[in-house]
């Protein structure tokens, strides 16, 4: 899955650097692959919010113009970051996305759609694309409480909203999501495999937030309160 993952990030048609951040659980072999290797020393187990901190303040010091995040059971079509760069060139907006095509655990599509990623309510962590100018959005993968880790795609869309930074979408299906969750396969009608995500998550996420000790600690760390905006989202996603 990981080869997969780092093939389709050679094998894009604009060139492109991976950085890969070994969470606490390395494999020898990735160190001999054509990448920046980071190993964390353990697992921080935040939905990969440290990580993709970690490996985001990495490019940001060595002077990389956009950066774009793929998680390790997804992979780009070979002209998804082209794509962005050129939405990027047309229209100057800081953050640009894509939409997604959705595939099993067991790599078969899955032939469903979100309404919410249509209507820029959602936008998964791998279908950004972050010009250098609002690099300093992505302070936030650092910042972000750990109960929000089943939401955090969410939150970091609800913070740049927040900002009031311009977000276009090229809406192409350039991203290759191998779902974990059980809502996809209910849609589809397919059968749901064993130890998927639950609805049950995202609403333990959405219940601290609504808490006085979840509305204290999100404006502490984050200077900042997502439940308002995540309110406004829409379509059967959660």
């Amino acid at each position: 899955m990981l080869r997969q993952t780092h093939d389709s990030v050679l094998g894009q048609s604009l060139a492109c650097d991976h950085i890969l951040i070994a969470d606490g659980h390395p494999q020898e072999d990735i160190a001999k692959w054509n990448a920046q290797h980071i190993v964390l020393t353990n697992s921080h187990a935040d939905n990969g919010n440290t990580p993709r901190g970690i490996g985001t303040n990495r490019a940001r010091v060595k002077g990389y113009d956009f950066i774009s995040y793929l998680d390790a059971d997804n992979w780009f079509e070979p002209g998804h970051i082209q794509s962005l760069v050129n939405l990027y060139e047309q229209t100057q907006a800081p953050v640009c996305t894509s939409f997604r095509n959705f595939f099993a655990l067991d790599d078969s599509p899955l032939n469903v759609s979100e309404l919410d990623e249509e209507s820029l309510m959602h936008v998964d962590t791998s279908c950004y694309l972050i010009h250098s100018s609002a690099f300093h959005l992505t302070d936030l993968w650092l910042k972000m409480p750990k109960s929000l880790g089943p939401l955090c795609d969410r939150v970091f869309l609800s913070y740049i909203k927040s900002q009031k930074i311009t977000i276009k979408s090229t809406a192409q299906r350039t991203v290759n999501f191998r779902s974990q969750y059980e809502f996809h396969y209910l849609a589809a009608k397919k059968t749901t495999p064993e130890n998927v995500k639950t609805r049950e998550e995202f609403r333990a996420g959405l219940d601290y937030l609504k808490s006085p000790e979840g509305m204290k600690e999100c404006r502490e760390k984050m200077n900042f309160w997502p439940l308002p905006y995540l309110l406004r989202r829409r379509g059967a996603a959660p």
